[in-house]
């Protein structure tokens, strides 16, 4: 077992990204202006899922089913972003 933790940056307001078995979230935060999404995963695992992940503003509604992953400020706490995992398909 190989395990190592990337970073990935999220470009939009939601997206995908194609993570290994057994994957997890370690951190959500940001590099040089941009959120990320820090995730630890066995680079040796067989087989690819995919994480469905959405940022929604502080007083946005929350969907059903969307899990909570973390949140992150931007322009000194000016923004607070939330960053959640949506209910696989």
């Amino acid at each position: 077992m190989a395990r190592f933790i990337y970073r990935f940056e999220l470009v939009d307001r939601s997206g995908e990204i194609p993570i290994r078995p057994g994957a997890e979230i370690v951190h959500v935060g940001v590099k040089q202006g941009r959120p990320c999404l820090w995730i630890e995963q066995d680079v040796e695992a067989i087989g690819a899922r995919t994480l469905r992940w959405a940022i929604l503003g502080t007083g946005q509604e929350i969907p059903r089913g969307y899990e909570h992953l973390g949140t992150f400020l931007l322009n000194d706490g000016e923004f607070v972003w939330h960053v959640f995992r949506l209910p696989s398909e």
